[in-house]
């Protein structure tokens, strides 16, 4: 199987519940690993656990550059 590295502009990855959440619980499906780097301006630190083989990484940055 293969393991995704994915980048995001997309905040709504790390709100529980959203139907961007659910997409990529769905994409995990398709993969051993999905890793997604989430590109945020503040906020939370630190992995996010989605699925059981998915995991968010918001950058927590100063700005989106």
């Amino acid at each position: 199987m293969i393991r995704v590295l994915m980048i995001s502009a997309d905040p709504k990855i790390l709100e529980e519940g959203s139907q961007v959440r659910s997409r990529m619980k769905e994409y995990g499906q398709l993969f051993k690993e999905l890793h997604i780097v989430v590109t945020t301006v503040g906020g939370k630190e630190g992995p996010v656990r989605i699925a059981e083989n998915v995991t968010a990484y918001p950058t927590a940055s100063r700005s989106k550059l």
